[in-house]
């Protein structure tokens, strides 16, 4: 249980509804297809592979623990 008056619950609302505005949920779901959309095409195409960014001989020089 909370032991918050009802004003600080009231007061509390408002800080959350200035910084969150109400949105339409049709235009939440429309950036929500556009957001996965761009980690598939992000993931498959732009977002290079790793290893070839790891093999530059002149900057890395391994060290010879045995």
């Amino acid at each position: 249980m909370s032991n918050s008056t009802t004003a600080e619950v009231k007061a509390g609302n408002r800080v959350i509804a200035w910084f969150t505005p109400q949105l339409p949920l049709a235009r939440v779901a429309v950036f929500r297809v556009i957001v996965y959309i761009f980690v598939i095409i992000d993931v498959l195409t732009i977002s290079a592979d790793v290893i070839p960014h790891g093999w530059t001989p002149e900057l890395y020089q391994p060290l010879w623990l045995a």
